[in-house]
């Protein structure tokens, strides 16, 4: 990324480029941010997607591994075991944002 100022330089085309189109952010929105934030939102974005790939890939595993059953679990034991996971990814960000609260970190939680 370069404009004008040598090898550490930002690409603002580039930068807007990929706030306006990845992230979906309107052109005022984009200046209205450092570069330093719209590459940690990008990061964002992309872990986020990465998290839908591996959903995605979790469904597809489990229609194709029914599909092969010949009897099916009951219904309310898959359910049971999936909010289980979830509960604990919940606990687990909650976790994560009181520890930032306590080193002093700011964050979409103080909004």
């Amino acid at each position: 990324m370069r404009a004008g100022g040598g090898k550490q330089g930002v690409d603002y085309e580039e930068l807007l480029v990929t706030a306006t189109g990845l992230l979906g952010l309107k052109p005022k929105e984009v200046w209205e941010l450092t570069p330093h934030e719209i590459m940690l939102m990008t990061e964002g974005y992309l872990r986020k997607r990465q998290q839908q790939v591996q959903d995605m890939l979790y469904i597809s595993w489990h229609v194709e591994a029914f599909a092969r059953q010949k009897k099916l679990p009951k219904l309310e034991v898959i359910l049971k075991t999936r909010a289980k996971q979830i509960k604990k990814r919940e606990t687990d960000m909650d976790e994560l944002i009181q520890t930032a609260k306590r080193k002093g970190l700011k964050g979409p939680w103080d909004r």
